[in-house]
């Protein structure tokens, strides 16, 4: 049965904070494909891509658009929550019966009581029927896999009906006549939205008005937006060089001390993207149909080229592609499918590694620093740091700790081998206790014994150190929507470790293998390495 692309209706405030993390989910959203398919899921509707700069009747096409869709999409920040456009779109769509999935945005959340919550400067502003809603917390969660469970509860149980009720009016007509502090903000907001026309009358309210606070700013306004104006009507081959002549004479009005850098909300001094030289080997791990671990070539590229800004730009990361494969053994193996392509980090992060970001004061040094600072061990795993540490770092570098579901994948493959370099035990191959060199003395540097390479291309998934991953320990068959990924809910449960480490005889370094400790527990014996989401990757 092909299923219907579902039309999500994204509200955030197109502010220079919120902005670019709101469009990055947006775009998130757009990559998304159905399960085992390159169709697209959604049709994600967002006021800079769906309408002309200065639509006349800007308003009554966002009342449109949220009619029309299926859900609405809330990037809940301090911005969105002092909107007045974000909380009428907002409203409307609750009263409309849609249903409504806050995402918090990046930066807008904080650790409250061993949990994560939105900011407490936040909280006030937020309507009471939203705060009983389960929010997800973007770098924390994977906003694209919330959202798709999400979708699948309501694919499964039905949308709610339509609710017909009376649509909000423009939110700046009460404004125009009582508030003149609302007033400002409203034309403001339409200024950063590209509505032109509405934001310049309510300016012109204000200056008539001759407002002994706003009137002087509003003046500036129209003058910024109407040079604005022009430059978008000059953005063409035709008249490109009186363009760059008309943006340098732009750019010479700024700063201006009431608009935070550059006013640009349509990306005229933006730089171009450069092209997505991902693209054709994500279609590969998107389409996969391998049999054999030896029918998937390993791609490996530096998380830089996934992830614009990250601290840890050099940080190699290992392309694996969908498949299925049993998961477990013996009596507990049971089949999992992989129907989204990730990235797990080649290597564990490594002393020099974890030095950067105690250095940027994203971690603190490890609990036993002996070998943390022998310069000689500097290419080998961190150890004793715990959970929590691990995964701050992970997400200081814009990643995350792999799964168990993950690991065990991209060590076992579709063929399903006991160990990352086939079905039978190596000792050449792997850091084991009878290691003639780090045999229970300690870890090896991260490239040491190439030849255990996984079919992904990613070193000592077995062996050298026991992994920390984001999974908490629980009971087979592996269920990822029954909690045990939900990385907020784990302070004092058991987290899963994989891999066994140069303590470890033969027998305990199958790729099946899986141990716990508290979050908070450290060892000699324990590091980690990061993944990334293909859902985080923008492409």
């Amino acid at each position: 049965m092909t299923m219907p692309i579902r039309k999500l209706f994204f509200s955030y405030r197109n502010s220079p904070t919120d902005a670019p993390k709101a469009d990055r989910i947006a775009e998130q959203l757009r990559q998304e494909c159905f399960p085992d398919t390159t169709d697209l899921r959604y049709h994600v509707w967002q006021d800079k891509h769906s309408l002309p700069p200065a639509i006349p009747h800007w308003w009554d096409e966002i009342v449109k658009a949220i009619e029309a869709c299926d859900v609405l999409i809330f990037a809940l920040s301090e911005d969105s929550l002092s909107s007045p456009f974000c909380l009428a779109e907002l409203d409307y769509a609750h009263r409309r019966g849609r249903p409504i999935v806050p995402v918090v945005l990046e930066g807008e959340h904080e650790m409250v009581a061993s949990r994560y919550d939105v900011k407490q400067s936040s909280k006030a502003k937020i309507p009471t029927w939203l705060s009983n809603h389960q929010y997800i917390f973007d770098g924390v969660d994977n906003p694209c896999s919330e959202v798709n469970a999400v979708m699948d509860r309501y694919e499964q149980q039905g949308f709610p009906s339509d609710i017909n009720v009376t649509a909000p009016l423009d939110p700046t007509k009460e404004a125009v006549y009582a508030n003149p502090h609302k007033l400002y903000q409203a034309a403001v907001a339409f200024a950063e939205q590209q509505a032109f026309t509405d934001a310049e009358r309510c300016f012109h309210e204000l200056v008539t008005r001759q407002h002994k606070i706003y009137g002087s700013d509003s003046r500036t306004w129209i003058e910024i937006i109407d040079a604005y104006k022009e430059l978008l009507e000059m953005d063409h081959p035709a008249t490109r060089k009186q363009f760059e002549s008309g943006k340098k004479a732009y750019q010479q009005r700024f700063p201006v001390d009431f608009i935070k850098g550059i006013f640009d909300p349509h990306g005229l001094f933006t730089a171009s993207p450069p092209p997505n030289h991902l693209a054709e080997k994500l279609a590969l791990a998107r389409t996969f149909t391998g049999t054999r671990n030896t029918d998937w070539k390993p791609i490996i590229v530096p998380l830089g080229e996934l992830v614009a800004g990250t601290p840890m730009p050099k940080l190699e990361m290992c392309l694996v592609p969908v498949g299925a494969f049993k998961m477990g053994a013996g009596s507990e193996a049971h089949p999992q499918s992989i129907t989204t392509p990730y990235w797990i980090a080649r290597y564990t992060v490594t002393n020099a590694q974890w030095r950067e970001g105690v250095q940027a004061g994203a971690v603190n040094e490890p609990s036993d620093t002996t070998w943390y600072k022998d310069r000689a061990m500097a290419d080998c795993p961190v150890i004793t740091v715990n959970w929590h540490q691990a995964l701050a770092f992970a997400q200081w570098a814009q990643c995350t700790l792999p799964s168990e579901l993950e690991t065990e994948y991209a060590g076992r493959g579709v063929e399903s081998w006991e160990y990352p370099w086939g079905k039978k035990y190596d000792s050449k191959r792997v850091v084991d206790d009878k290691d003639p060199t780090y045999g229970d003395k300690h870890p090896a540097p991260v490239t040491y014994k190439p030849e255990g390479v996984s079919w992904v291309g990613a070193m000592h998934l077995s062996g050298n150190v026991w992994e920390w991953q984001r999974s908490l320990y629980k009971d087979y068959p592996y269920q990822a929507q029954h909690g045990r990924e939900d990385i907020r809910n784990n302070i004092s449960k058991k987290c899963v470790l994989r891999g066994g480490s140069f303590f470890s005889p033969a027998g305990n370094l199958r790729s099946a293998d899986r141990y716990y400790r508290s979050p908070t527990d450290y060892h000699v014996n324990t590091g980690f390495r990061c993944a990334f989401s293909l859902n985080s990757s923008g492409h």
